[in-house]
């Protein structure tokens, strides 16, 4: 019932949706059927807005007991990533494949290329028009760019006929280059520019072009053939003769005395007697009485050892004598010094009278240098027996006697009294 209420009040909302429709019913004037379908519209709206409100009603109601489903929205379908644009069957370099032109089908790893079209078709990074047999060198430097052993740096082999370096030649046979037209090619002439005309030698070159001697002048002008090698020679190839200015026949750069007197023999360096000092004491040979005189050695006019003097002739100079006025015959040491001299103790006795050698320092000693006894009356207040005081520091008994052991540990150890001693 409620629905077909409903059906009713969207029948009449249309009716009264369209302001030019007109119900007419039989029986009725003009103005009683206006009225009639005003009261009668008026009442179906009425009606239509309960039913609606009721099926309001009814609808929530339902809402409450069942929810419709959650809508689910449709995936979203990329389209397709095309990574071989021109269907080759090799994908483009975007896409990590291999392809350097992936516009064109023809142009593909696959490829065959095609020779000297400008193009790499086989796509290996080389437009491999420019060498076709792959020998380093282009069409425009290989004369045959189909073989790999034909290359402009190719060894010729004679024989075959073939140009393999490219040199415009089939090197079987090579001309000989002559540039001056001697006869002798260039790669043996020692002579270039041989004068036209002149007879050569086995290298190449004329009369007017050898110098057997080297001394910068031709053979066909020189001379003097033979010249010494290093000679200054003029212009006819003669040997110009240095400067020898004492006239003793060596040359001034080499001679070792210059101003040789005249008519003087001298050796290879230039040097006559008169000049020379073998022993180079300042005396030259020629006057020298004492010739191979030692080195450092004082000598006199006439090239011998003037000896130092020697004031005591004990053998040792003045110079270097420790102890002079030795007396005569007394040997001496290197100083100088006899044992009359000598006090190698310092006792003050010389050797020669010292009858104890070694006596400590300090030590009293008489007049033939030994030691002189301190006599003390005993019992000298000692701390302990001597022999006890001995092997208390020595580890041994018997004492060399007071005296001995005072003066040892006094007078050259400094050893105080009260070590000993009750004092």
């Amino acid at each position: 019932m409620k629905k077909f209420i409903g059906l009713m009040s969207v029948f009449l909302m249309l009716v009264v949706a369209q302001p030019g429709l007109n119900l007419v019913f039989a029986g009725d004037d003009d103005g009683d059927r206006a009225e009639r379908v005003e009261k009668r519209r008026q009442t179906q709206e009425d009606r239509a807005m309960q039913s609606r409100d009721d099926d309001s009603e009814d609808d929530d109601s339902e809402d409450e007991d069942s929810a419709e489903p959650p809508v689910v929205e449709p995936p979203v379908v990329e389209p397709p990533v095309v990574t071989d644009g021109d269907g080759d069957g090799f994908d483009g370099l975007t896409f990590g494949g291999n392809d350097c032109d992936d516009s064109n089908a023809a142009i593909n790893p696959a490829a065959a290329e095609i020779a000297y079209n400008g193009i790499d078709e086989n796509c290996n990074g080389m437009v491999d028009d420019d060498d076709l047999d792959r020998d380093g060198f282009v069409a425009a430097q290989d004369c045959n760019d189909n073989d790999a052993a034909i290359n402009p740096a190719a060894a010729e082999i004679t024989g075959n006929g073939l140009d393999e370096n490219c040199n415009g030649m089939a090197d079987d046979v090579v001309p000989v280059a002559d540039t001056d037209n001697d006869g002798i090619a260039d790669e043996k002439d020692l002579c270039a520019d041989t004068p036209a005309g002149e007879a050569v030698n086995g290298d190449g070159c004329s009369a007017s072009q050898l110098d057997s001697d080297n001394d910068g002048v031709a053979d066909a002008a020189d001379q003097c053939p033979g010249t010494p090698i290093g000679d200054q020679v003029d212009a006819n190839g003669c040997t110009v003769l240095p400067p020898d200015a004492d006239q003793d026949g060596v040359v001034d750069a080499a001679d070792s005395c210059p101003g040789t007197p005249a008519n003087e023999s001298v050796n290879a360096n230039g040097c006559s007697a008169s000049q020379l000092d073998s022993d180079r004491d300042g005396v030259s040979d020629a006057v020298d009485l004492c010739p191979n005189t030692p080195a450092g050695d004082e000598v006199d006019a006439d090239g011998c050892t003037v000896v130092p003097p020697d004031t005591d002739q004990d053998g040792v100079i003045d110079a270097n004598d420790a102890c002079p006025n030795t007396p005569a015959g007394q040997a001496v040491d290197a100083s100088g010094c006899g044992a009359s001299q000598l006090d190698s103790d310092n006792d003050g006795v010389t050797n020669d009278k010292d009858q104890c050698p070694g006596t400590a320092v300090g030590v009293a000693v008489d007049n033939v240098g030994c030691a002189v006894p301190v006599v003390q009356p005993p019992p000298f207040n000692l701390k302990e027996p001597m022999d006890t005081l001995c092997s208390q520091c020595h580890g041994f008994k018997s004492s060399p006697g007071y005296t001995t052991m005072h003066n040892i540990h006094v007078n050259s150890f400094g050893y105080s009294c009260n070590t000993c001693h009750n004092f």
